[in-house]
């Protein structure tokens, strides 16, 4: 036995595996150290790798999934509210000590989403005060394309 098996205790020595593959073991006194080392790359012993990554083939996009949809990062700065609540509290604070209201929504006929976007008057009695316009969009993410809604007060 060598200095580091008798250091160690006993020693046991096995091969197993492809050619190449050697698991030495020393058991110590409560102590067990394994060591593994890796196999000679040669022909014999290489498994060729036959699976194949169809992920990047299949990868769902809002350009793929939601055509009809502008790409929310897309849309011009000013279109920063989530919501057209969002964007009608935003006016409220414009506007202190107003008595707001929003009209009927309409589908938009302008802008970045005509027809599939929708625009809303915001009015004091009967006196225009601001238009809170809203584009239905997509965002690109790791795990696929989400659809949301960015408004913008004009």
């Amino acid at each position: 036995m060598s200095g580091a098996e008798e250091a160690l205790g006993v020693g046991l020595a096995l091969s197993a595996g492809p050619v190449g593959w050697a698991l030495l073991a020393f058991v110590a006194v409560g102590v067990t150290a394994v060591v593994v080392y890796e196999a000679e790359k040669d022909a014999d012993t290489t498994v060729p790798d036959t699976a194949t990554d169809t992920t990047e083939d299949c990868k769902k996009t809002c350009a793929t999934e939601h055509p009809e949809l502008e790409l929310c990062a897309e849309l011009p700065s000013s279109y920063i509210y989530p919501s057209q609540a969002a964007a009608f509290q935003a006016v409220k604070t414009m506007f202190p000590g107003r008595t707001l209201r929003m009209e009927k929504t309409r589908p938009a006929t302008g802008g970045p989403c005509p027809e599939t976007g929708s625009h809303t008057a915001v009015k004091d009695g009967g006196t225009y005060m601001a238009s809170i316009v809203c584009c239905p969009c997509c965002t690109d993410t790791a795990s696929g394309p989400v659809q949301s809604t960015r408004c913008a007060i004009v």
